[in-house]
């Protein structure tokens, strides 16, 4: 009796200790029969109580679940294998009221299984919150890491261009310029390679004047090659529907996908003068980005503003030097520069030795050409004499109209014989030359020259100029068309 008792009451105390539990607990036997289940299994999973009852199989149970849409057949057939393996497993199920439940299956030494089943609705949601919350924070850090490296490319990309505009600005020539501009974009936009082409001045095509990276210097190519050039703007090879390279651009047919380049105009004080291509198709990216996006279109065509700016300034500069030392009327030089072109020449032979000589001439009877013609015709025939006299001393000698008819030629490292025979073939030129003015075949023109060097007539550019002026009388009082030496 007293056994019973205690039986009874140790059983009774499970139930209560059971049923006094924060978890759903269900035990099943070695053969799948439910032998018990408490009240918070129902309440948790919001079950009604015929849904589990002692000595429901197990397969019953599955099978109301899959019925009820709370599994599937795939489900239970997991569950079913974990099981046979007798091994303690978790699995975390939601239910229809948004409540997330931890399933623990735990084998027993008598056989069987202890399934409990807890409520980590709260726990999950605060693990949700801090997953996302160390989420965007992680995302915070990457975004204000990308910022800082972008603003780190932004002015590394200013103070390339600011050195780019300083070096372009302080350039003498074209050639200067050229060779600033192709070591600045090899390493301003790296690996990349490209081209800078210029027009010529007949406008009918582009030269290549500059190039760096793998590309080959191009000749020349035509206008229409280039789609930048036909419409007027930036043309980025790929970025549109219609995939159509430019002529100058040799793209394989095959390859055309993985080819990427741009083509930027070279507009100067309003005048298109060139043209920019640049080739990204060697350049590597990574997450599958394109090597072209719309910050590095940007900066390239920053680029091209300042070699346009460059390219205007150093062409402005140019023509003011050629109105500054040149002759409106014939194109030669004019006195002021021809004197400072003698100044340098005498002081190089006085630090290396040597000879200069000097050739002074002028159109004979010109006076008369005037009054008998008209003084267009006279501008016609000086014009006429500067173009002959720029095309017979075209290698290193200095042409000058030193004024009205007069002209004056500097020879450097020539002897007074030299240059005196250099005369002689120069008014055999003249004198065979036909003048003609409006359709008019005009008289004969010749002319008288002299010559003289130094240091070997002269010690001075004063006396050099008045020597061969000296001998160019010489030349006028011996009848003219002829050549005299200083004496």
């Amino acid at each position: 009796m007293g056994t019973e008792l205690e039986l009874r009451c140790e059983q009774e105390l499970s139930v209560e200790v059971l049923e006094s539990m924060e978890q759903g607990i269900i035990v099943w036997s070695d053969d799948g029969i439910c032998e018990l289940v408490n009240s918070r299994y129902y309440s948790m999973l919001n079950q009604g109580m015929d849904s589990l009852v002692v000595g429901m199989s197990r397969g019953t149970y599955f099978q109301r679940l899959v019925d009820r849409g709370e599994a599937t057949e795939e489900m239970v057939n997991g569950l079913e294998a974990n099981l046979l393996k007798r091994q303690p497993f978790s699995i975390e199920r939601k239910t229809a009221a948004g409540v997330v439940v931890a399933v623990d299956v735990r084998p027993m030494q008598s056989g069987g299984h202890v399934v409990t089943y807890s409520d980590i609705t709260v726990s999950k949601n605060n693990q949700d919150i801090l997953s996302r919350t160390i989420k965007r924070a992680e995302t915070a850090e990457v975004s204000a890491r990308d910022a800082l490296t972008l603003e780190q490319e932004r002015k590394a990309e200013a103070r390339g261009l600011a050195e780019l505009s300083d070096w372009l600005q302080c350039c003498k020539s074209i050639d200067e310029l050229y060779e600033i501009v192709s070591q600045a974009l090899s390493g301003m936009i790296p690996d990349t390679s490209g081209q800078l082409f210029i027009y010529s001045n007949s406008r009918d095509v582009l030269d290549g004047a500059v190039v760096w990276g793998r590309t080959e210097l191009s000749r020349s190519i035509q206008p229409q090659d280039c789609w930048s050039l036909r419409r007027g703007r930036t043309f980025q090879y790929g970025d549109g529907v219609v995939k159509f390279p430019c002529n100058h651009v040799n793209i394989d047919e095959n390859s055309r996908d993985e080819a990427h380049y741009l083509c930027l105009p070279i507009i100067a004080q309003g005048d298109t003068v060139g043209m920019l291509h640049i080739d990204f198709t060697e350049r590597e990216c990574e997450n599958n980005l394109l090597p072209i996006d719309d910050v590095t279109v940007a900066f390239a065509q920053r680029c091209a503003e300042q070699i346009s700016m460059a390219i205007a300034n150093v062409k402005l500069r140019d023509e003011l030097h050629e109105q500054s030392t040149r002759d409106p009327l014939t194109g030669l030089f004019n006195r002021r520069y021809f004197l400072e072109r003698c100044r340098s020449a005498l002081s190089q032979v006085e630090r290396e030795s040597g000879s200069v000589a000097l050739i002074s001439f002028d159109a004979d009877n010109f006076k008369s050409y005037n009054d008998q013609f008209g003084h267009d015709a006279g501008d016609s025939l000086l014009c006429i004499v500067g173009e002959l006299t720029g095309r017979f001393f075209s290698n290193n000698e200095v042409c000058c109209r030193t004024g009205g008819e007069e002209f004056s030629i500097l020879l450097p490292d020539t002897t007074a014989a030299q240059a005196l025979t250099k005369a002689e073939e120069f008014i055999h030129v003249i004198e065979q030359h036909e003048f003609r003015y409006r359709d008019q075949l005009l008289p004969t023109v010749t002319v008288s020259a002299g010559v003289a060097a130094y240091p070997e007539n002269a010690d001075s550019l004063a006396e050099l100029s008045r020597a061969a002026d000296l001998a160019m009388y010489d030349a006028k009082e011996l009848g003219k068309n002829c050549v005299c030496s200083t004496k």
